[in-house]
């Protein structure tokens, strides 16, 4: 047994944010390569319908856990479901779960958050400030804490150029947001007066996720500092690399939902500066430095000052790979795997003049969907195009800031982290992000969204078609600019 698996040995762990794309990563890693862990408690509430016990059954068929169903079909016995929620007091649990918690649970892993960034603020202050507190609060109370996590982002101070290993000052105190939400709630104000005020009180942070992580952080520092808690910032998560199997995925969010609009060809022109690193981790590598990080502030002897280790996890500073690279990987793969369910031929222009991106948005997106769309109508059918821009939109002015904008990430605890692995723990929970290949990897990843989040066939048969598909709206394409040229 390793060292990092004897910090595990019979503890019960207590998990926020199960039932997300992370959550479920980390509970299979946990449970598949430490055997010997207690019981994990997984904060859920009732949901569509159905109860914590009925969404965890649910939870627990995805395919990231069938490797582990192989080799052990009880593995679902050490998972339980523990009726609650983030966003409400004391964490919606009962007194009678909340003692039975605070007797039993050794390790805390905070996930649980809003990843919607521009979450109106009283909705992001309850999912990711509030949850903490209530969350340091439930840490204070339990008997047996050895350590706990609160995962955050890498991007949650991007309003400074260098974004160090440390808890920067809180943006603001707990108690005045607190106070600021309330009365934005008790005022019932407009969309725009709400606005309006959120931008006044976000200041340099371009919206509400990355203020509400910051805040989050700060409440660490000024609360939990006697505790043995870490903070962990990971980037642009992906798909796994390697295990449980390369290429899961199940989250359709951020650069996967873009994508997503880019395979089915409705998104063609992106805002980007491809110089700028594009810092993009894979989630297995993300988790496993997740379980080390907690195992090591387990470990290290609280100090005086009440210092909270963080831990920076990214790839542009120790294995970068650029912004125009990735998409040219994208526009070869796009020739390998084509989309069965493309609505046009699929392709990606970036531009990093905002000007021009407009001109080209207007030419590139608005024109032919209007023009679709009218067809669509008077075909009798549903004129859904612009309905489903409108959504790429959203992801675009959402990944706009991190597609034009490069930072500098302190790694040295990460990697520091590493180096103190032994060998044993190194293969157990592989993180090195230098021994990443971003062409193998990125692959990966497409071909990840391709059958996971498209529920495309990767049948030769299927590729074959949709490569037919492809050719038909590229020869299209290339008669309209023989057209052009005349």
């Amino acid at each position: 047994m390793s060292e990092i698996q004897l910090f595990y040995d019979d503890q019960n762990i207590f998990i926020t944010g199960g039932t997300g794309y992370f959550g479920k990563i980390l509970i299979e890693k946990l449970l598949r390569s430490f055997p010997n862990i207690g019981t994990i408690y997984m904060l859920m509430r009732p949901k569509r319908g159905k109860d914590v016990n009925e969404r965890r059954k649910e939870l627990l068929r995805a395919p990231v856990f069938d490797p582990l169903r192989q080799k052990n079909p009880d593995f679902e016995q050490k998972v339980v479901a523990i009726n609650g929620d983030i966003e409400k007091p004391g964490l919606g649990l009962s007194a009678e779960d909340r003692n039975f918690l605070i007797k039993e649970v050794s390790i805390v892993f905070h996930s649980a958050a809003s990843v919607v960034f521009n979450e109106p603020l009283p909705k992001a202050f309850v999912t990711n400030i509030m949850s903490v507190k209530e969350i340091i609060d439930f840490c204070k109370e339990c008997k047996k804490l050895k350590a706990a996590v609160y995962v955050s982002s890498a991007f949650s101070n991007l309003i400074h150029d260098k974004i160090e290993e440390k808890v920067y000052p809180s943006p603001i105190k707990y108690e005045e947001i607190k106070a600021i939400t309330e009365f934005m709630k008790e005022k019932n104000l407009s969309r725009e007066d709400q606005q309006k005020l959120t931008k006044i009180i976000i200041g340099k942070f371009p919206n509400t996720y990355t203020f509400s992580k910051a805040t989050g952080e700060g409440l660490i520092k000024e609360y939990a500092s006697d505790l043995s808690f870490c903070i962990y910032r990971f980037s642009i998560g992906t798909s796994t690399y390697k295990e449980p199997f390369p290429g899961w995925i199940d989250a359709s969010q951020g650069m996967n939902a873009l994508l997503i609009y880019g395979k089915l060809g409705t998104v063609h022109v992106l805002n980007l500066n491809e110089k700028i690193n594009f810092d993009i981790i894979p989630a297995d590598f993300a988790v496993n430095g997740i379980i080390a990080s907690c195992w090591e502030t387990g470990m290290i002897p609280k100090k005086i000052d009440g210092d909270v280790p963080v831990y920076n996890f990214v790839s542009s500073t120790d294995n970068p790979i650029k912004m125009g690279d990735v998409f040219e990987i994208y526009k070869k793969y796009q020739w390998k795997n084509p989309a069965r369910a493309a609505i046009y031929y699929p392709f990606f222009i970036g531009v990093t003049s905002l000007p021009l991106f407009i001109i080209y948005n207007f030419f590139l997106h608005k024109i032919p969907i209007f023009i679709g769309d009218l067809i669509l109508k008077l075909l009798g059918r549903n004129p859904n195009l612009h309905r489903i821009y409108q959504k790429g939109v959203v992801v675009m002015d959402s990944l706009r800031i991190f597609m034009n904008r490069d930072w500098i990430f302190e790694t040295y605890r990460i990697r520091a982290l590493w180096n103190k692995l032994s060998e044993t723990d190194k293969k157990l929970l592989p993180f090195d992000i230098t021994t990443v290949n971003w062409d193998d990897f990125t692959n990966i990843h497409f071909d990840a969204v391709h059958k996971f989040l498209l529920k495309t066939d990767n049948s030769p048969e299927s590729i074959k078609y949709s490569r037919r598909r492809m050719m038909k709206h590229s020869k299209k394409l290339d008669v309209k600019a023989e057209k052009h040229k005349k």
